[in-house]
């Protein structure tokens, strides 16, 4: 008796299910004609983009749909555990999003969604949201209200900062904010001590927080494409690293802690400003570095001299390296770096040289050129003055001839015209100077 009772009431159970799901499909069945596809009320035997246990749609996968906003039909399916609307035109999160409390996948990507609203919260068992390629600002501070969330991929968008309570995501695993716009990494990112891997390349990070090394279960950092210009020696703590990822930043050298990471296999350092690596670093085993990316190659000095416990891929081919002529690389005392900035110096040195130069020159030019000037007013004011004595002693002479003529005495007609010939060019010079 008792056997049939419960063979009864899990043969209705099975029937309530079979309707709901009978129900949900039936709900879907608007959205899928309008992207062309026909489905049925069996919906989950016959259709790649539902999947269903127990006779319950668990997973839903409408990309490329033409959606402007989340229909109602599908946030009335509360046995869903995985929602994937990527590629659509959805601007806003309805706030029956909230009813999917079952709901442990979310992804978002490719949208208009510039914000994250408050009643997100209500999906208490979401463990996984991406919201790549959208339009936020800022990392929403309802997603701090998810307590199971484990990933979070909010790569290209427009944030610019991360938030000091990124630090109380304290389930996070993964984080990507890659091609973002963040300058700095706060140091409460050392509070996430689930987190396996972090993202934050191509963006404008200037610097590494010391926190860094509180995540002890860190596996993969990639920093890439950034302005980091040094690395702090608490990165030695992150003893489970095995990819570090730092091409395309000024960084000029490691800090020796670098040796503790054993179980490191790559390090990026393509395009950098690395010159030279802490000999350290040998104590690495099954290290892979690359050097190099396309064309271009930025080699480091010591390379060659470091060891042959490890790999490089660079421009040529993968070489084997000796630790004869390494160099230790630490903090200020890198080597290199002090190579660059005396290079700086000389070049700075012979720029103000030259710029003195042709100051010198400019002034040397300027004051000739107002002696000449000088020279030639002095010239014109003595030929004046020779014109005008000529002139004054022309009148003498023509008066002194008619005195003589009306005196008759041309002995003292001779003795003036002698004595006031006009003067010579040398003589007025020379009564000028004595004036």
């Amino acid at each position: 008796m008792r056997f049939s009772v419960l063979l009864l009431f899990f043969f209705n159970l099975l029937l309530v299910f079979a309707q709901d799901s009978k129900e949900d499909c039936l709900k879907l069945v608007p959205l899928f004609e309008k992207k062309g596809i026909k489905i049925t009320e069996n919906c989950c035997e016959l259709h790649d983009n539902i999947e269903c246990s127990a006779n319950l749609i668990t997973t839903l996968q409408l990309e490329e749909f033409n959606l402007t906003e989340i229909p109602d039909e599908i946030t009335t399916i509360k046995s869903l555990e995985t929602l994937s609307l990527d590629d659509n035109y959805i601007s806003n999160i309805p706030e029956s999003i909230g009813n999917l409390t079952n709901l442990k996948e979310l992804s978002l990507n490719i949208n208009k969604i510039s914000s994250i609203p408050e009643y997100i919260g209500k999906l208490s068992n979401l463990e996984w949201i991406g919201l790549d390629n959208n339009l936020l600002s800022n990392i929403p501070e309802s997603l701090e209200k998810l307590p199971k969330l484990r990933t979070l991929w909010l790569s290209d968008n427009q944030i610019s900062s991360i938030p000091e309570n990124i630090g109380n995501f304290l389930n996070l695993e993964e984080l990507n904010l890659s091609f973002n716009r963040i300058t700095s990494i706060p140091e409460s990112i050392g509070n996430l001590k689930f987190l396996e891997s972090l993202h934050v390349g191509y963006n404008h990070v200037s610097s590494i927080p010391e926190s860094i090394g509180n995540l002890l279960n860190l596996d993969t950092l990639r920093l890439n494409d950034n302005v980091i210009t040094s690395i702090p020696e608490t990165i030695g703590n992150l003893s489970e690293m095995k990819d570090l990822s730092l091409e395309n930043n000024p960084i000029t050298c490691f800090p020796e802690s670098i040796s503790k990471l054993k179980q490191l296999r790559n390090i990026r350092l393509d395009n950098s400003s690395v010159k030279y690596l802490p000999k350290s670093i040998l104590e690495i085993p099954n290290l892979e570095i690359d050097t190099c990316s396309n064309d271009d190659c930025n080699p480091i000095n010591n390379i060659e001299d470091i060891g042959s416990s490890f790999s490089v891929n660079n421009c040529e081919s993968k070489r084997e390296i000796d630790n004869s002529k390494s160099k230790n690389c630490s903090g200020e005392d890198c080597e290199g770096k002090k190579i660059n900035k005396s290079n700086r110096v000389i070049i700075f040195s012979v720029v103000v040289l030259f710029v003195i130069v042709v100051l010198l020159a400019i002034a040397m030019y300027i004051k000739y050129l107002k002696k000449k000037r000088s020279d030639k007013n002095d010239e014109d004011i003595i030929i004046r003055r020779i014109i005008n004595r000529s002139s004054e002693n022309q009148i003498n002479r023509n008066t002194n001839n008619n005195n003589n003529n009306n005196n008759g005495l041309s002995t003292s007609y001779n003795s003036n015209s002698k004595e006031d010939h006009p003067p010579t060019y040398d003589e007025v010079f020379l009564n000028d100077n004595m004036l």
